[in-house]
Formats: structure tokens, sequence, C-alpha cells
């Protein structure tokens, strides 16, 4: 059944990178970070990963395709780390009505140096449903996130984050701060939902032709100690990128 769906996302991937409308976009990039934190959990016990990320977008129709990635830099030797490579595919339908936009997304997980690989312990998948109230202070969103797969995860993650644009010598600054709340129980021995993390991240970019150098720097808490204690952390990333229209 996992194998069945990754083929069929694959093809639903080739079959949108080979509808070419009058307007697309091709997106490369590879991010470092200094820790991979998702969701509120310390993946790589606070070592570093590479990311790199391909995205190609049909514009007109609001469709793009994602393949992304992250490895472990440092650690390689723990087979629970390297356990944690992922491979993700994912599937957006983004949508702007007058000052609110929709977003509606699948995401494929896959986990390729875990035993057994792709089976339903190393793999999972999630439906998405976003909007964000562009005609507010703050551009605020909410966005959630349902787990398909109650071997590896299951539950609901909904994220509500609200961001503002400020410039400071001539760069602009993006300023985000954002608020998790999951009962994803399979994750880790959550008993309680709640809220599991709160970031407060500043990121820039700076381009030239088609090529950008984007900085970023987040400070993350986790109030659930069924998640990570009192646990507090800042982490940075630096990504280069490479587009073409």
């Amino acid at each position: 059944m996992i194998q069945f769906k990754s083929k069929v996302l694959i093809v639903v991937l080739l079959m949108l990178m080979t509808a070419m409308p009058a307007f697309c976009q091709l997106d490369v990039s590879g991010t470092m970070v200094t820790s991979y934190d998702w969701r509120g959990f310390d993946a790589l016990n606070r070592g570093p990963a590479f990311q790199p990320s391909i995205t190609y977008s049909a514009g007109e129709i609001g469709l793009s395709a994602n393949v992304w990635g992250s490895w472990a830099v440092t650690q390689r030797d723990d087979a629970g780390i390297r356990d944690l490579d992922e491979l993700d595919l994912t599937i957006a339908y983004e949508r702007t009505v007058g000052n609110y936009g929709f977003s509606l997304g699948y995401i494929y997980y896959g986990f390729p140096s875990m035993e057994g690989y792709p089976d339903e312990l190393s793999t999972n998948s999630e439906i998405n449903l976003g909007i964000t109230f562009e005609d507010i202070p703050y551009s605020p969103g909410i966005s959630t996130y349902y787990a398909l797969n109650d071997k590896s995860w299951d539950g609901l993650y909904v994220s509500i984050s609200g961001s503002k644009t400020v410039q400071a010598e001539s760069v602009d600054l993006n300023m985000t701060l954002s608020l998790g709340y999951s009962d994803q129980s399979l994750v880790t021995d959550l008993t309680d939902a709640g809220l599991s993390d709160v970031n407060l991240s500043i990121d820039t970019e700076f381009q030239s032709c088609n090529l950008s150098l984007s900085p970023s720097f987040t400070l993350t808490y986790v109030p659930m100690k069924e998640v990570y204690s009192d646990y507090l952390i800042f982490w940075c990333g630096l990504t280069i990128g490479w587009s073409k229209e």
C-alpha cells in the first residue's frame, strides 16, 4: 500500500512537471542548519543537517511539486541519527481570493535509511489545509496537518503564525512568530495534547540574477514536557538558491 501511494505521487509529480503552462518556475536550493527542529522535536540531538530542495511551480494554476531532503552531517555512526535521514515529496495547491490566501497539500514522508523502508514504520503521509488573512496586520495564518498512517505517527498538528517585514539599513528583515499545537501521540509518548512549540525567526534574502543567499535565525521554545522539558534552543540556517522561470 505504501509503495502504491509513492508510485501514484511520483506519477502526479511527473505529470505536473511535463504540463508546461505559460508561466512556470523551477527553484533549487541547499540549506545548512545548525539543528533540525521539527515541530518542537530535536530530530538530530542538536546536530547540523544538510537540506536540499527542488520545487517546480505552475504559477497560473497554483500547483507546485517539491522534493525535499534532510541528512545529518555529524553523528553518522549513530544508527538512530541515520534513521532520520529524510526524503519528502509534496504536492500543493495555492490560491488567493480577495484578501485571503488558501492552500491545500499532500506530503509523503520517507526515511530511506530505516530498516524495512518503505514500510509503514519508515513512511507516512499528511494532508494539510491553510488560510492566511492578508488584509490584517502581521498577515496571520493557520495551517492544519493530519497524519494518515498510525504506524509511525498519527493525529493533528496545527500552526498559527504571523509575520512582519521591517527594513534595517536597506535590508528587508522578515520576522515570524509561530505557535504549534500537537496531539501526534506516536512521535513520542505524548499523554496530552497541547502547545508543542513556539518559534521566533528572522530571515532575509540577498539576490543577484538567478541566485540567492538567505540566512535565518530561529529561537525555539518547547513547553510540553512530553516533547522536551523546558527546551530552548537557538539555531541558524543558510540557504543558497537558484531559480529559473
